[in-house]
């Protein structure tokens, strides 16, 4: 049974909420929320470049593109504006990645030095994640932008000291993998959150830790149970094939930090220097 098989369970007139109405409420309003943000990213123009701090500062949360003004349609994110051979859709990726984690509930109980620590350290995997997610859906094999360009452009392989095997394991592998899974929306929505409330620092204050703590254990049980509601008796095995998806994205994080350190040395002029994008990597 799917979530759209489940959906009509939510609305039977019951003043008692069964705990599949609870799992079925809360992630079809998470996948609300990242519907947003892929709209988001397809819409996003901008000059800005602000850090994630900034992004956080502000005094109206939810998707920036929202609040901007027609005329930035015409700031096209494209690697031909200058010699990026990894364009701007990257950085408004992030950001808009940013924008949909920070309007999760629970990161308005989180002082700012936390948000921006546990954002910092997710932010790029988020991309990363959603981009390979996205790329799925549209039937294709690698990282595509919304605009049907290749995440890296070919140019990039031209390069010298530059690994063309690298490239293609950071644009295929994790695109692999959720087409081996054969990941459904609800599932990747999901590991999302389980992998965003398990972070990679030790920096969180005590009561950020216990927050944070409490959300994972609630996705990761969600989780579980979606995949005993989807797979009965191989539930326990499905959740495992999810979680591993964990390495692969940890590894693409990898590949792509190396990438972007090799072109800083190499090639200053090609890659994206943008504040978002060098923090979200800088972890």
């Amino acid at each position: 049974m799917t979530l759209a098989e489940s959906s009509d369970l939510a609305h039977r007139p019951n003043t008692l909420v069964t705990p599949m109405e609870k799992l079925c409420s809360m992630i079809r309003s998470l996948l609300v929320l990242d519907s947003h943000r892929y709209d988001s990213l397809e819409r996003m123009r901008s000059n800005e470049d602000p850090t994630i701090r900034d992004l956080i500062s502000r005094s109206v949360s939810g998707f920036a593109v929202d609040r901007m003004g027609e005329n930035t349609s015409s700031l096209v994110p494209r690697n031909s504006r200058d010699e990026l051979v990894l364009s701007q859709w990257s950085f408004f990726g992030v950001w808009t990645s940013i924008e949909f984690l920070n309007s999760l509930e629970f990161m308005s109980l989180l002082n700012p030095d936390d948000k921006t620590l546990i954002l910092k350290s997710y932010a790029m995997n988020s991309y990363l994640l959603s981009s390979a997610f996205q790329s799925v859906i549209g039937q294709n094999d690698r990282m595509i932008n919304p605009d049907g360009s290749q995440t890296f452009s070919d140019r990039v392989r031209e390069l010298e000291k530059i690994s063309a095997t690298s490239v293609n394991r950071i644009q295929k592998s994790l695109v692999a993998k959720l087409r081996e899974l054969q990941i459904t929306p609800e599932e990747y929505i999901l590991i999302m959150l389980v992998l965003f409330c398990t972070p990679q620092t030790s920096e969180l204050s005590p009561y950020a830790r216990e927050i944070v703590s409490e959300q994972q254990r609630k996705y990761c049980n969600a989780l579980q149970e979606y995949c005993m509601l989807t797979h009965k008796a191989q539930g326990p095995s499905r959740f495992q094939d999810i979680i591993s998806l964990g390495g692969v994205l940890a590894k693409s994080f990898e590949d792509v930090h190396h990438l972007v350190t090799m072109l800083q040395i190499f090639h200053p002029t090609s890659h994206n220097s943008k504040k978002l994008f060098v923090e979200s990597l800088n972890k």
